[in-house]
């Protein structure tokens, strides 16, 4: 954008769909600056083909290579030299802040030490959970040591969420210096679906537009805990014969899965991977309830996306369900690894009642969690902070 005020690189491992869509939205909100998508690696854990708008300013520096593997310590020589090539990049594009998606490998560590050195703000987006697992004994007292060390290089620290506030705050970040900035994606689309859409997605996966559906989006990962959401639909599937569960995802646990839903085969329905955002906001617009039982799970932008139409179940780590499911309300939180806990969970929102007084809370509390948390807003407070001339601002 020419005559912009201010230049700041959004630095991150690879695109996914929610990535693109925030820096198509600062693109179009932050009228101040001038914002450059840079990416260190072409592919991430799930191989998105997307197409990069122009107006995100997109700069590749790891063109075919996989973002899987960058913290392993073979790839750090790698990383390191493709850090100073960033770098490079910074200095002649004159970058006035950096926004460094995560700390996990030498490269980027080389990054913020680099904006430190030469004053440039630098703020560190991290998705990072308090309830996601935690190294006991002398692992965690080193890392305690060590990522005390290292967050205190940045300016300040973006999260998701009220659990990410939570980690950041242990490891000695003022909550001053913390902002929350959590990933987004077009609610709109999947909150305002055109029935017919709903419709015809349903044709192409075969679903049956007089069942209901549980749905579940994401990898088929053993963290993610598929198995248990399969167990316990088995239980309930002779209590709720009108009920299907909708699996949207692949990966390495698929065979495993679809060995364990033997027993109601014709009720799991398997889409494999869907690339498209609009086939995803389609299949959600045919389902009643999500779940998302993950056992390890920082954020989890599959329960934002279900939550903008329908109750949410999810385990009790997910940082996403902590900030949006009011238990007993628009979903139910169960706990983790417990399958007694979800199978209960899934019977309450699978009961006609609950699941229409639950269905009804939906909009309103979705509205008023993104009204506080909107990651437009949220950066551009931290930015302001650093000393960025740039506007407050509205809330959407």
């Amino acid at each position: 954008m020419t005559g912009a005020r201010h230049r700041v690189a959004l630095i991150n491992n690879a695109p996914t769909p929610y990535r693109v869509y925030f820096h198509e939205r600062l693109a179009r909100e932050l009228v101040d600056v001038e914002c450059w998508s840079v990416f260190t690696h072409a592919i991430s854990n799930a191989h998105w083909q997307l197409n990069m708008p122009e107006q995100i300013r997109p700069v590749e520096f790891g063109a075919h290579q996989d973002s899987q593997g960058a913290d392993h310590w073979g790839a750090q020589p790698k990383e390191w030299r493709k850090a100073g090539r960033v770098i490079q990049w910074l200095e002649t594009h004159d970058i006035q802040a950096v926004i460094l998606g995560g700390y996990n490998d030498l490269g980027r560590l080389r990054i913020a030490r680099w904006c430190r050195s030469h004053g440039v703000p630098c703020f560190l987006f991290g998705d990072s959970n308090v309830h996601a697992g935690r190294a006991a004994g002398y692992r965690g007292w080193l890392k305690q040591r060590l990522l005390s060390r290292i967050l205190s290089w940045f300016t300040g620290v973006l999260c998701c969420g009220s659990a990410g506030e939570a980690y950041f705050q242990q490891y000695g970040v003022p909550p001053e210096r913390i902002f929350r900035v959590p990933y987004d994606t077009d609610y709109d689309a999947i909150r305002y679906l055109a029935p017919e859409r709903a419709r015809s997605a349903g044709q192409r996966f075969g679903l049956d537009p007089d069942r209901r559906y549980l749905i579940y989006a994401g990898r088929l990962a053993p963290e993610k805990r598929v198995d248990l959401l399969l167990k316990a639909f088995v239980q309930l599937a002779e209590e709720f014969p009108g009920w299907d569960l909708l699996v949207v995802g692949s990966g390495p646990d698929q065979a495993a899965l679809a060995a364990l839903a033997a027993p109601v085969s014709a009720r799991v329905h398997w889409t494999g991977f869907v690339n498209a955002f609009d086939d995803l906001a389609a299949l959600y617009g045919h389902a009643s309830a999500a779940v998302l039982p993950s056992d390890y799970e920082p954020w989890g932008v599959a329960v934002t996306e279900a939550a903008t139409r329908m109750p949410v179940v999810a385990s009790s780590v997910v940082g996403s369900a902590l900030d949006v499911v009011r238990d007993g309300e628009n979903g139910r939180l169960f706990r983790a690894g417990d399958l007694a806990s979800l199978t209960e969970c899934l019977r309450d929102v699978m009961t006609p009642a609950r699941l229409a007084r639950m269905t009804e809370a939906v909009p309103a509390l979705f509205d008023a969690w993104r009204q506080a948390n909107d990651p437009v807003t949220g950066l551009r407070r931290a930015l302001r902070q650093a000393g960025l001339a740039i506007p407050e601002g509205a809330a959407r």
